[in-house]
């Protein structure tokens, strides 16, 4: 099974996805093109 996973969050008044690529062992992550709203993406 894959240690990597995604969640989708949408930011912006217009929605728009801005992914969050983690690990679920080393609970490391990455911002795939963020957009806006860093306050949303940093809480989740």
């Amino acid at each position: 099974m894959s240690k990597i996973k995604a969640l989708i969050n949408p930011v912006t008044p217009f929605q728009q996805n801005a992914p969050i690529i983690y690990c679920t062992e080393t609970k490391k992550c990455a911002f795939v093109d963020p957009g806006g709203d860093i306050e949303i993406l940093l809480e989740v």
